[in-house]
């Protein structure tokens, strides 16, 4: 019986590898059997290697004072009669608070970023799922196959010798023999390299191809939510740079100073003098700066549409895409099906035959098993159009992910 580990966030990235290894079961010959969902996520905690984040610790205290100048000036080189000046910017609270809520949504855009890089690795974790099912499933079939035809090649061998020629069968079945030993060989070594940590995979509970549409269909999950989040996050950077803007216009006192001119005997000459600044809003650049805003708000807000409209549109695409294959799916297994039966009828009658030729029945075989071939390699286009739903409506990446390709 396999352990299932209910996981309510992605923070099941870090859990042990040894608390995973612990519900899995172990066959006779020491090798470690994983259920597809334990396999899913063991796998992404071990690709998951992310160094941890530490902007996210870091905070952010706007300043009272935007600026600071100290200048100091020399008239005909008197060093004596040196003059400083003593410069200071303020900021307004409007200011301040504005640049504290620009700050916090660039760690909201931050963080934002880390999730994607992590949904890669769920991407990567399925398509191995899929990628060892695909090789486990024609390795399996080849071998018969290839039984199949080495019987094929026997009868041959023995039809030879009671013929001075070579039949050009023998030769078409050798060459086909040859041929699948090299393919066996490359699913051979495909499996070796996922075997590699002595781990297999245990299908029992590998969600049937033909369920697969009314999965997606039997309730409705939340979809394109990170496609929203990000549209959010940019929206209110943009408002909060358009607030930002806006306390600086209305910022009238731009900088005071203070500045003193060094001793010197002029009674009429003064030493300190105290200066102040403001400014007025009617600046073309800062009114520049808001139209810029205004514009770059009013694209964000014509791509999200857009998006909506084009996920929408993908969404029923791909649904449709699979409803069709898993259509022809059954069509094609119920065509071989029957034609299967017809050839197994003849081959049995050819068997019963006094002399009767042993290949029509071998012919048979190594005709389903072609046609297994053929299924497979459509239900494995029905797997994958079932995963690119669920990254493009972005489902696949919510907490319990694991549980998409499982009963």
């Amino acid at each position: 019986m396999f352990c299932i580990i209910p996981l309510n966030k992605m923070m099941f990235y870090k859990f042990s590898l040894l608390f995973i290894l612990a519900c899995v079961v172990t066959d006779g010959s020491g090798q470690s059997t994983f259920s597809v969902q334990d396999y899913l996520k063991n796998r992404v905690a071990e690709l998951d290697n992310l160094p941890e984040s530490s902007y996210q610790n870091k905070t952010f205290t706007s300043s009272w004072i935007d600026g600071i100048d100290i200048r100091t000036e020399t008239d005909e080189y008197q060093f004596s009669q040196q003059r400083y000046t003593f410069r200071v910017s303020p900021n307004t609270p409007k200011v301040r608070t504005a640049q504290s809520n620009l700050h916090q949504l660039y760690l909201k855009k931050a963080a934002l970023k880390s999730t994607l890089l992590q949904n890669d690795f769920i991407e990567i974790a399925y398509e191995e799922v899929l990628d060892f099912y695909e090789a486990f499933q024609k390795l399996t079939i080849k071998e018969e196959l290839l039984a199949v035809l080495e019987d094929q090649e026997q009868v041959w061998r023995k039809l030879s010798q009671r013929s001075s020629e070579l039949p050009k069968d023998w030769l078409e079945v050798q060459e086909e023999i040859t041929r699948l030993q090299v393919e066996i060989f490359k699913e051979e070594a495909a499996l070796k390299i996922w075997q590699a940590d002595g781990i297999w995979l245990n299908w029992k509970d590998l969600l049937p191809v033909d369920s697969l549409f009314q999965q997606i269909s039997k309730e409705e999950r939340s979809k394109f939510h990170l496609q929203a989040q990000e549209y959010d996050v940019n929206n209110l950077i943009i408002e909060r740079e358009e607030e930002l803007e806006r306390a600086e216009q209305k910022k009238l006192l731009d900088f005071f100073q203070i500045e003193y001119s060094g001793p010197h005997t002029d009674a009429f000459r003064e030493r300190v003098s105290l200066t102040a600044a403001f400014r007025l809003p009617y600046s073309s650049s800062r009114q520049l700066k808001m139209e810029e805003i205004a514009i770059e708000k009013e694209i964000l807000q014509q791509e999200r549409l857009a998006e909506k409209q084009l996920g929408t549109y993908k969404e029923k695409a791909s649904r449709n895409q699979m409803n069709l294959l898993i259509q022809e799916l059954t069509f094609t297994k119920k065509q071989t099906a029957e034609q299967a039966a017809l050839l197994l009828k003849l081959a049995n009658k050819q068997s019963e035959k006094e002399g009767g030729n042993p290949l029509i029945l071998l012919y048979q075989q190594e005709q389903q098993l072609k046609k297994a071939l053929d299924i497979l390699k459509l239900e494995m286009d029905i797997y994958q159009e079932y995963i690119d739903y669920l990254k493009l409506t972005e489902q696949l990446y919510q907490p319990d992910f694991y549980t998409l390709l499982t009963k």
